[in-house]
């Protein structure tokens, strides 16, 4: 980030991009009902970044033990279990 995605994005660094980017402190001002996946093997997300339950505002925050970053597949190499789109498609129809 600090020499890639800061510069092409003409921020000042990679802390610049991070404070900027990032939605931590903004989530509390969600008023749209918002689904948050998050697993806590993913390589980019550290879990003492992820928000507390008071900055969640109407977002609703769910981990899982594995999913890597946005993967979130299950089973095995012949036989994967891609859990996210149910999981999104019964958080809508909650909903209805």
């Amino acid at each position: 980030d600090e020499y890639i995605n800061a510069p092409l994005h003409h921020f000042a660094g990679a802390n610049d991009y991070y404070a900027k980017c990032s939605p931590g402190g903004r989530l509390a001002d969600i008023t749209t009902p918002t689904l948050l996946l998050q697993s806590e093997d993913d390589p980019f997300m550290q879990s003492d970044l992820q928000p507390a339950s008071g900055q969640l505002g109407a977002v609703t925050l769910e981990t899982s033990m594995r999913g890597g970053h946005v993967g979130f597949v299950a089973g095995s190499l012949l036989h994967p279990v891609y859990w996210v789109e149910p999981r999104i498609l019964a958080w809508i129809r909650s909903f209805l």
